[in-house]
């Protein structure tokens, strides 16, 4: 550890700026109309060792006052940044939040042509958080957030039909339904690396949770079939994915304790494939596989 204690510079400073060194130059210019004097070899010594002094006297005054500044300016950006570490370091709480989202394509002004075109669709999303703590992390390649909410409840639904894509018969329907409630629920998620080769991690715990989901999409290019329905005493959701230049590959997996439920997923769509199961019954453990190409 380094202690720079920035009176001392300015004391310093202080005394170098008092020294006398004008005086002796005052007199020894002076003492040039004694031609004898003005031609020793002695006295042009004094003379010129008495420059030297009063630049050095200068030079170190200088030297002390922007020693100074900088120390002060560097002391100034360390308290600074020390602040708002402890800043960001400090959970964030809020209190009873209610969320909800309503959504429509349905409207008075649109035609049929339009319905028949275009599709319809509508949703609803609502959600309520009792106490909610939050903490964050960012940094040049790490970046990392904590969630922990005590009492949250959620439900959303969607329905999209669609007869055409791009002036072409391609019908598609798409059902989407989850409801879930949980006492307490904590997630954490970080990401490491750049834009080319990066890897990202997600933990989700959840304890005294119930959970309903249903999804259906059927049109030419995908088919994905989807239900889950149980409850957990604890239950737990870990995600990683690595990304190299574009190709990413990523994992699933899941954790339950006293639990009950079950639960089967299949999805195949352009660019993409994936597949998982679960079965719980007092305990159940489930995967999740995902390929990107």
């Amino acid at each position: 550890m380094i202690y720079i204690d920035t009176k001392k510079i300015y004391s310093i400073q202080f005394l170098f700026q008092k020294l006398p060194i004008y005086l002796l130059h005052q007199n020894l210019n002076r003492c040039k109309k004694y031609k004898k004097l003005k031609n020793d070899i002695y006295f042009q010594q004094l003379e010129s060792s008495i420059i030297e002094l009063k630049n050095m006297q200068q030079q170190c005054v200088l030297y002390c006052s922007y020693s100074k500044k900088k120390y002060e300016q560097t002391e100034y950006k360390i308290r600074k940044q020390a602040e708002k570490m402890k800043y960001d370091s400090l959970w964030k709480k809020s209190k009873m939040n209610v969320y909800h989202h309503f959504h429509t394509s349905i409207r008075k002004d649109k035609s049929i042509i339009s319905y028949l075109k275009n599709g319809a669709c509508v949703g609803i999303f609502a959600g309520i958080d009792v106490l909610k703590f939050q903490k964050k992390y960012n940094s040049k390649y790490v970046n990392g957030k904590i969630n922990t909410v005590l009492g949250n409840a959620q439900i959303s639904g969607d329905a999209k039909g669609t007869l055409f894509d791009d002036k072409k018969f391609r019908p598609e329907l798409m059902l989407t339904g989850e409801a879930s409630a949980s006492l307490i629920k904590n997630q954490m998620n970080v990401s490491l690396g750049n834009s080319h080769i990066h890897a990202d991690g997600e933990l989700d715990v959840q304890v005294g949770c119930a959970k309903a989901e249903g999804k259906a999409v059927i049109n030419k290019e995908e088919i994905t079939i989807k239900g889950d329905v149980g409850m957990a005493a604890v239950k737990g959701e870990a995600k990683g994915s690595i990304t190299l230049f574009g190709v990413t590959i990523s994992a699933t997996g899941t954790a339950e304790l006293g639990s009950i439920g079950a639960s089967a997923e299949f999805s195949s769509k352009k660019g993409e494939f994936s597949f998982g199961a679960k079965g719980s019954l007092i305990a159940g453990l489930g995967f999740r596989i995902k390929v990107n190409y």
